[in-house]
């Protein structure tokens, strides 16, 4: 199509530099025509008579004149229809060229047209797919939400709970020993085994730190489920009246201390504890603060509030 035009295009041009050359000939004859008429005027025109005299004549142009006039004529009616039939071929060249326009005009608008719709559809999927990827992302999130709650409800349940118990002087504090033996054990409640389990005591007899010689596992140590680890530590009374004061509960005998240890899921847990022994009854209460706690009747760890 786009070649059509431009043959079109220079066709009309060839067309117009013609009619232009033919226009000026035209105007050449015209202006030689219009000499020639000026010369024959002035050569033809007679001199007035002195006296009026009233004649009857008849002019008589010459044939030579005549066939020029005839001539004349002749051409410019050729030079005239050249033109018109010019004219007439230029109407139907801009007839052809405007029809063309419009039909490539009508076929613009309709590309223009589509393309409007193509753009609108892509504006509408777009739109469609930015609501589905938010959905998708609210449902993402949603999920890992959920999952993430489901991880650690699994943490939860399944991590180890550590406690103290079996606290008590082995052998029993009926004479003064020096040091005095008090053993212990680590329980684990939970379903799964305690890791690299270290722990701190520190032992007091009233508000006085007293020193103590090392534990049995200074060392890491792995608590299996339901089942307990054994340690012990040493006693020093150094000071006169500790014995009798912790032996009829004048005094009292208290330790504290944390233990440290990690779970399949690789989190760290401490868990405090605390004792004090009732010179009355022979017995290690365990002090209230404890954070966890193996409750024998429900098989199940036990917080308690402090």
């Amino acid at each position: 199509m786009d070649i059509l035009i431009q043959q079109f295009i220079a066709i009309g041009k060839k067309l117009r530099e013609e009619l232009i050359a033919l226009h000026n000939s035209v105007d050449a004859i015209r202006h030689q025509n219009e000499a020639y008429e000026q010369e024959r005027s002035r050569q033809n025109k007679p001199e007035p008579p002195p006296i009026l005299v009233q004649v009857r004549s008849e002019l008589e142009i010459p044939e030579t004149e005549k066939a020029a006039k005839r001539t004349h004529e002749k051409r410019h009616l050729t030079a005239q229809w050249v033109q018109v039939g010019v004219t007439f071929l230029a109407f139907v060249a801009a007839a052809i060229y405007a029809g063309i326009a419009t039909f490539q005009l009508r076929d613009f608008d309709q590309s223009v047209s589509l393309s409007q719709i193509i753009a609108r559809q892509s504006r509408i999927q777009t739109a469609q797919s930015r609501r589905s990827a938010d959905a998708a992302k609210t449902a993402a999130e949603s999920a890992q939400g959920a999952l993430n709650f489901s991880q650690q409800s699994l943490r939860i349940s399944e991590r180890p709970y550590i406690s103290i118990e079996n606290v008590r002087f082995d052998p029993p504090l009926e004479q003064s020993h020096d040091p005095a033996t008090v053993k212990f054990e680590f329980h684990n409640a939970g379903k799964t085994p305690a890791l690299k389990g270290t722990f701190a005591i520190n032992v007091f007899i009233d508000t006085e730190k007293i020193s103590q010689i090392p534990r049995d596992f200074p060392s890491e140590v792995t608590i299996a489920s339901d089942r307990g680890a054994a340690s012990s530590m040493s006693i020093w009374f150094k000071k006169p009246g500790d014995f009798d004061g912790i032996s009829n509960g004048t005094k009292k005998l208290s330790f504290k201390g944390k233990i440290k240890y990690r779970d399949i899921f690789k989190q760290w847990h401490p868990t405090s504890f605390c004792a004090v022994y009732d010179g009355k009854t022979k017995e290690w209460v365990y002090c209230p603060g404890n954070d966890v706690q193996w409750d024998h009747k429900q098989r199940r760890p036990r917080r308690l509030v402090t």
